[in-house]
Order: C-alpha cells, then sequence, then structure tokens
C-alpha cells in the first residue's frame, strides 16, 4: 500500500470519497493519468498497489461514496491500462482484478452503487481490447460458476 500512497496524492485520495461527483470523477481521471505514467514506465508493482488500494480501501468500504469513488477509480486505472494491455502479461492480470471486484459490487446493496458498476463496465467496454478481455473475463467467471448467472 505504500507504494500506492507514493503514486497517488493525499488529495486525489480524498476526492475520491468525496460526496460530490465531479469530485470524484475528477479524482479519477487524475488516476487515469498516474496509471498511464505507470504503465509507461512500466511499473507494473505500483500499478498492481494502485489497484489494490482502490479495490481494498475504497470498493470494498462500508461507506457509499467511497466505494463510488473506488469503483470509478478502478475504472479510470482500466482505460489507464488500455494503451499497453495487449503487449504485458502483468497488465492483463490487474484488469481481471478490476474486472473480479466490479462482478462482486453488482451484489451492492446501494441501488446507485450498482447503477455506477454498470455505467462503469460501459466506460471500460469503449476501449476495444478492454471489451474482448472484459467478455473472456466474464466468459469464464460464468463457466466457473453458473449460479452467479441467477443472481
Amino acid at each position: 500500500m505504500a507504494d500506492a500512497l507514493s503514486a497517488v496524492p493525499a488529495a486525489v485520495l480524498r476526492n475520491l470519497s468525496d460526496k460530490l461527483y465531479e469530485k470524484r470523477k475528477n479524482a479519477a481521471l487524475e488516476v487515469e493519468g498516474i496509471v498511464k505514467q505507470l504503465t509507461a514506465v512500466g511499473d507494473h508493482d505500483k500499478i498492481t498497489a494502485v489497484i489494490n488500494l482502490l479495490t481494498h480501501e475504497f470498493a470494498y468500504s462500508p461507506q457509499a461514496n467511497h466505494r463510488k469513488g473506488g469503483l470509478i477509480g478502478l475504472a479510470a486505472a482500466a482505460v489507464g491500462l488500455s494503451t499497453e494491455a495487449a503487449q504485458h502479461l502483468e497488465v492483463l492480470s490487474a484488469l481481471n482484478d478490476i474486472f473480479d471486484t466490479l462482478l462482486k459490487a453488482l451484489s451492492d446493496s446501494s441501488d446507485k452503487v450498482v447503477l455506477l458498476v454498470l455505467e462503469v463496465h460501459a466506460c471500460i467496454a469503449k476501449d476495444q481490447h478492454n471489451f474482448s478481455q472484459l467478455l473472456v473475463f466474464l466468459v469464464h467467471k460464468f463457466q466457473a460458476d453458473d449460479a452467479l448467472l441467477e443472481k
């Protein structure tokens, strides 16, 4: 987590959990830029740390605004990864971690969070490579656990 904290400024993390959507969105755009920079230099350890931070400290938070910020932060991270995704196995693994978090968030008790998860999926799927990777991920998940289709 120390790697993620050194890569993402405290103000960005604070804004990801803000109650105002605009602040969360602007923070997510900064996360996208950070992930793009980390991808360009090949710092996959920090990318993984940022994704883990967004997942565990935000997307899995008991507070709805934290969850929303984590989800749009993960979407931004996925978009930031898309430029290099086809070339690096580590990036594909990071995308799968993001998709797994999003799949779990579909069962959130807040309808607003679930709606945001669907919007995040749509945002990620705008990139052709991410769309293909998302489809592969979902097919594998549904083949492994067909009970997911019943929920």
